[in-house]
This record gives structure tokens, sequence and C-alpha cells, in this order.
């Protein structure tokens, strides 16, 4: 396969799998977010089946090969790379504790759930997750703008429409109370804005978000 072939094939796979949101299969640990790795590897096989993962493995001072490399100071890390259609993507891992400190001496389970890590932050160099990993909450695709203001019923009605479309994509609590968080800025427009009943544009926001949330998982 050519470098220009190479190129087309590694946009194709960034644009599949970078708008994926995967919110719903992540879990917080602390102040970090991990993608399960079961999930990921599922959706890495659903779109392209005959990827190719490979675990590199290091001579230690026994002569014997392992799937660890052993520093100095008895730390260690796990290197991983992965090909899809012939686009090659590597990456490496500390072995670390609960508090991202490298361990010294890590047993084999710490080994192997590092191995799970390393994978999934691979995977993420193809697109899938990598916005949780630039610590956003959504996919660029997924995320809503609105530039303008919401001071007549014609702006009003706009901006209603594109919230509820974006409401559509979310599929939990979290997700729909990060969303109304982005709205602040347009709270005090929204406040101004009146209805012949009496009810601010403001209070049907939240009607809107009460609704879809209590829906939400």
């Amino acid at each position: 396969m050519s470098e220009v072939n190479l190129g087309e094939e590694s946009k194709k796979i960034w644009q599949t799998l970078s708008k994926l949101n995967v919110n719903e299969f992540t879990e917080k640990k602390g102040n970090l977010t991990y993608l399960s790795w079961a999930y990921a590897y599922k959706t890495m096989m659903d779109h392209f089946p005959d990827m190719h993962i490979l675990w590199y493995t290091f001579r230690d001072s026994d002569n014997l090969d392992r799937d660890v490399l052993f520093y100095p100071d008895r730390t260690a890390s796990v290197h991983c790379a992965v090909t899809i259609n012939g686009v090659r993507r590597e990456m490496w891992l500390p072995v670390m504790d609960n508090r991202n400190n490298a361990v010294a001496n890590p047993d084999a389970r710490a080994i192997s759930d590092t191995k799970m890590r390393c994978l999934v932050k691979c995977f993420a160099l193809f697109g899938l997750g990598l916005y949780i990993f630039a610590g956003s909450d959504l996919p660029e695709d997924e995320k809503f703008e609105w530039t303008g203001r919401v001071k007549t019923d014609e702006e009003a009605a706009a901006f209603f429409a594109a919230v509820q479309a974006h409401l559509a994509k979310l599929k939990t609590k979290a997700e729909i109370k990060q969303f109304f968080r982005q709205l602040e800025g347009q709270f005090s427009d929204l406040k101004e804005l009146v209805s012949a009943d009496g009810v601010s544009g403001y209070d049907s926001l939240v009607r809107i978000f009460s609704d879809v949330s209590s829906k939400a998982k």
C-alpha cells in the first residue's frame, strides 16, 4: 500500500472512530475517566475485524523474553502496536498504582491491567475515545455550539430546536447535566425572554432538561 493510500486510510479510520461517543462505557476513578477495554476492543472489532495487535517483548537479565520492560529502579512499562489496514500506531504505559505512580516489581495482575489500559490508549491514537484523554466531555462532532443571542422569539425558536437536537444525542444523566452547564452563557437572555403565559425561556429550558434527564440512564 502506498504512502498516499496509507494517508487516506488513516483519515478514514480517524473519521470513523473519533466521532463515536463512548461516555456510556467509561468509569471514574478519582479524577480520571477510563474507557472499558472490553468495549473498546469490541468497537474496534466491529469496525475493523482484521485489526492486528502486537505486544512487544523484552529480553531480561536471565535471557528470558518478557512482555514488560524493566528499568534499573525495577519499575516497568508495557508496549504495544495496533495495525489497521496497513496503518500502524504504537503506545507504551508504565505499570502504576491507583495514584498513577510507577510501582517497582509489579505483579502479574498489575502488568495485565496495564496492558489493557495501554491497548485502549493505542486505540485512542486511531481516534476512539481520544477526547477523553484530551479532557473533553464529548467528541468534536457532538459538541454544541451557539454563538448568537437569544433575545427574540425567532432566536429562541432556533435555540430550543438546536438544544433539543443535541439532547437527542446524549444518553446519560451526566452528559445532560454537563450540557446544561454549557448553556450558562444564554441563561440571562432566557430569563428576560417571557412568553405570553408568563413562562420565561429559562424555565422552559429547565423543564426540557428535566424531562429528558428523567428518561436517561
